[in-house]
């Protein structure tokens, strides 16, 4: 089995697709994470007791909200 040689280029270009990738995954990772006040999350896990969404599923929304 012959091992294929890349040329320099190609290794170039190989690299600056996989940073141009990271860069790009940081910063979506990064936008997805928004600041919120202490009632926004409250309000967001009531919510989700409520309807049986995760990670509250089974949970009495009544104890939630207290």
């Amino acid at each position: 089995m012959k091992l294929l040689k890349k040329s320099l280029p190609a290794k170039i270009c190989a690299a600056a697709i996989l940073a141009l990738g990271s860069l790009f995954i940081s910063q979506v990772s990064s936008a997805q994470q928004k600041e919120r006040t202490l009632d926004e999350i409250k309000a967001e896990a009531t919510k989700r007791a409520e309807n049986g969404m995760y990670p509250l599923i089974g949970l009495d929304p009544a104890d939630v909200r207290e």
